[in-house]
């Protein structure tokens, strides 16, 4: 079974940064050798969104904010979209993420963002919130193992 291509919304590495050693860094985690459970996609626009949020939301310093930005390249594949997309007319930011997912040709989007939550599906993607991770990521244990 291939893995499944995954992107994550701004907010969940904003979460994730916040809260270390919580269940989504966990799930971070899950894209290192040896796990390899899935595939992490990002792009510029996301990971410059994430590094001001950390820096204006949760005050990091810069250079921490940079290192942690620097630490997602090294698990995430970095893609540059080529369509520019207005699916969300309010969120720009939102916008982005759909383009990565265009781009990635990603199966899961993970946000806990109501707007893209609203959408359900984008192209072949799921939007879901994180709290089903643990479902998925279950599954995808199962697959993998499954004399567990």
């Amino acid at each position: 079974m291939k893995p499944l291509k995954v992107v994550f919304d701004t907010n969940i590495y904003v979460m994730a940064a916040g809260m270390p050693g919580g269940y989504i860094e966990y799930w971070m985690e899950l894209v290192r050798p040896p796990q390899l459970k899935f595939e992490l996609y990002t792009s510029p626009a996301i990971l410059a969104e994430v590094q001001e949020k950390l820096e204006q939301k949760l005050q990091f310093e810069r250079a921490l904010a940079v290192d942690y930005i620097e630490s997602l390249k090294t698990i995430a594949r970095v893609v540059s979209p080529t369509m520019a997309l207005n699916a969300v007319p309010d969120g720009p930011d939102d916008n982005r993420i759909l383009e990565c997912s265009l781009e990635a040709r990603a199966d899961i989007i993970v946000s806990a963002d109501k707007d893209l939550l609203r959408l359900k599906t984008f192209e072949s993607a799921q939007i879901t919130h994180p709290s089903n991770l643990k479902y998925i990521f279950k599954y995808l244990e199962t697959e993998t193992n499954p004399q567990t």
